[in-house]
């Protein structure tokens, strides 16, 4: 008996399913990729775009930042400077005469000391901020990458390509089957043929 066994023509059937679904498939995926990668792309391009040497706090957390250490440090020296007039107020009994310069340089160095605690404090402030900055730039560009690589619709592209080449493959296999009595009728009259001119 010519043709293809019932077995043939029922994976052909599967593999041309399976070509269906991984078509779907792919069309979802890439579909859901384009969606999230622009939702996250208009996320982070503002950080892309303002580069590796941006400022990563915002306005207002600086700002707070900023007031904090200018308010601690006052704090801190309002003190410091109310230690010190008693200190030099209580110098020998409070009865020894203390020149004014001596006690001007020591209230100058006491502010001078503040003043470059300020500084410092700000300038780590600064130096967080910028460092915060990049490391925003260098998480966004990653996870851009990443999302990128994590949706990528090539796999699914080249499993529904691979499933649809199996499919044709079979079908074709089939074809071939179910024509292979024409090459059986089409030799046996060629043979007749050549039998009867032989006469």
């Amino acid at each position: 008996m010519c043709g293809a066994s019932s077995q043939q023509t029922q994976i052909e059937a599967a593999q041309a399913k399976f070509y269906d679904v991984l078509t779907s498939q792919y069309q979802t995926i890439f579909g859901e990729s384009q969606g999230i990668l622009k939702t996250l792309t208009a996320s982070f391009e503002p950080i892309l775009a303002a580069g590796i040497n941006q400022q990563g706090f915002s306005p207002a957390e600086l700002q707070n930042l900023q007031s904090m250490a200018t308010t601690g440090t006052g704090q801190t020296y309002a003190k410091a400077e109310e230690n010190l007039a008693n200190i030099q107020a209580a110098e020998g009994g409070g009865n020894a005469y203390v020149p004014s310069g001596a006690k001007s340089q020591e209230r100058l160095q006491l502010a001078s000391s503040a003043a470059e605690s300020e500084a410092g404090i700000q300038s780590n402030i600064t130096a967080s901020n910028y460092a915060t900055g990049r490391a925003n730039y260098l998480q966004a560009a990653g996870l851009l990458g990443g999302v990128a690589s994590q949706y990528n619709p090539a796999a699914f592209a080249g499993a529904a390509t691979g499933a649809g080449s199996a499919a044709a493959q079979t079908a074709n296999e089939i074809t071939q089957a179910n024509n292979s009595w024409m090459s059986m009728v089409s030799g046996g009259l060629g043979a007749a043929a050549t039998a009867y001119a032989g006469r």
